[in-house]
C-alpha cells in the first residue's frame, strides 16, 4: 500500500513538475509600437519567422497612425518597446521621458526636397562643393516660397538643404501644408521654390520626373527610425530589451543578406495584414532599397563616442532637437533637456553577444 502510494505521489510530482516546466518555456508577452513604416516589416517578418518566440518573447505590435498617437498609446500603458522617428522619439523623451536604444532604419533618402519641373533652381549645379549632389544656391532660393508640413520630417529635409546652402527657413517663404496639397502645388507648378516631401509621394513624384534638390543624405545629415523603450520597464528588465533589440537585429540582419525583389512579396503581405493598405510592387521595392539598416557591431558604433565627441547616434538626435527648438516645437528650457541627447543609450545593445545575436547571461539564450 505505502509503495502505490510514494509510487502515485512520485507520478504526480513528475507530472506538476512537466506542468511548470512548460509555464516556464511559455514566452514573455511584450507589447510593441509601431507605424505602418518599413521598421515595423522588420518586427513583422520577425513574427513570421518565429525569431521572437525563439528568443522567449511573443511580441505584439500594435499599430499608430503616427508618432504623436503612438505616444499617447504610451501614457495609456499600451506599449513598452517600439519604433518611431527621431523627432517624436526626441518629444517623447521631453514629455514621457523614453529611451533611445536602437536605430531601426535611415530614412535619409526618403525625405526631400522637390522642385517644380521648369525651376530654375534645377539648373545651378555643383554650387556647394562640400555638397555635390544638391540642387541650387543661395542666390537662386532666396525669398521662393516651399510648401512644408511643419514639424515633420519633410520640413527637416528643406531645413538641411537650405543650411548646406548658407541659409535658413527666415530665408524663403513657407507654407504649412499636409503633404497632398504639397504633391498637388507641385504639379500645377505654380511653385517658385518647391515642396518638402517624404516618401511614398517622394517615390511617386520622383518616377513624374520631378527634380530632388536635395534628399537629407544630400545635405550631409541623417534621420534615422529609432528604437525606444519605455525607460523604467527597461532598466527593470535589461534582458527583456536587449532580447527585444536581438529580434529586431536578427531580421535586420535577414533583410540585409536578400535581394530586394525577393521580399517584395512579403511587404505586400505585411501592408496587407498589418497596416490594412495595398502596396504595390514598386513601392515595396522603393521601401525596402531605400532604407538602409545596421547590424550589431554597425549600431555599437554609431552609439560609441571617439575622445570626447558625442557618438553618431547622440549627434542625429541632438540636430534633431536643434532643428525642433528652430521651428518652435520645443522651448529654451526643453531643448535644454535635450541638447546633449542623454537619453540616447547603447547599454541594452551590449548585452547581446554579435556573433549569435543572444543576450549575454540571459535565461532565454
Amino acid at each position: 500500500m505505502l509503495k502505490r502510494l510514494f509510487t502515485l505521489l512520485m507520478a504526480c510530482a513528475a507530472t506538476l513538475g512537466l506542468t511548470l516546466g512548460a509555464a516556464a518555456a511559455e514566452p514573455q508577452k511584450l507589447a510593441t509600437g509601431w507605424l505602418d513604416e518599413h521598421e515595423a516589416f522588420i518586427m513583422w517578418l520577425a513574427k513570421e519567422k518565429g525569431w521572437d518566440k525563439e528568443a522567449g518573447l511573443d511580441v505584439e505590435m500594435q499599430l499608430y497612425a503616427s508618432g504623436i498617437t503612438m505616444l499617447d498609446g504610451l501614457r495609456r500603458g499600451e506599449w513598452v518597446f517600439g519604433g518611431m522617428g527621431a523627432l517624436p522619439a526626441m518629444l517623447g523623451h521631453l514629455r514621457l521621458g523614453i529611451s533611445v536604444i536602437g536605430i531601426a532604419n535611415d530614412e535619409s533618402l526618403c525625405n526631400a526636397v522637390l522642385l517644380t519641373r521648369n525651376s530654375p533652381i534645377a539648373s545651378v549645379r555643383n554650387a556647394r562643393k562640400d555638397f555635390p549632389n544638391i540642387l541650387g544656391n543661395a542666390e537662386s532660393v532666396k525669398g521662393k516660397t516651399f510648401y512644408v508640413n511643419n514639424g515633420t520630417s519633410a520640413h527637416y529635409a528643406l531645413y538641411v538643404w537650405l543650411r548646406a546652402l548658407g541659409l535658413g527657413l527666415g530665408d524663403v517663404v513657407l507654407r504649412n501644408v499636409d503633404q497632398a496639397q504639397a504633391l498637388a502645388a507641385l504639379r500645377d507648378g505654380s511653385l517658385s521654390g518647391g515642396a518638402a516631401i517624404w516618401a511614398p509621394q517622394l517615390f511617386s513624384a520622383r518616377e513624374e520626373g520631378y527634380p530632388v534638390a536635395a534628399t537629407v543624405h544630400d545635405s550631409g545629415a541623417t534621420i534615422p527610425v529609432v528604437l525606444v523603450a519605455e525607460t523604467a520597464y527597461a532598466k527593470a528588465r535589461p534582458e527583456v530589451a536587449a532580447r527585444f533589440l536581438a529580434v529586431y537585429l536578427r531580421a535586420a540582419d535577414f533583410v540585409r543578406a536578400q535581394p530586394a525583389d525577393s521580399l517584395v512579396a512579403d511587404y505586400q503581405r505585411f501592408c496587407a495584414s498589418f497596416g490594412s493598405r495595398k502596396c504595390d510592387a514598386a513601392l515595396a521595392r522603393n521601401d525596402l532599397k531605400e532604407h538602409p539598416l545596421f547590424s550589431l557591431p554597425e549600431q555599437l558604433s554609431l552609439f560609441t563616442s571617439i575622445n570626447s565627441d558625442p557618438s553618431l547616434a547622440r549627434k542625429w538626435m541632438m540636430d534633431m532637437a536643434a532643428f525642433s527648438h528652430t521651428v518652435g516645437q520645443i522651448t529654451d528650457k526643453e531643448l535644454e533637456q535635450v541638447k546633449n541627447a542623454e537619453y540616447v543609450t547603447d547599454r541594452y545593445l551590449r548585452l547581446i553577444d554579435p556573433a549569435t545575436l543572444k543576450v549575454t547571461g540571459d535565461p532565454a539564450k
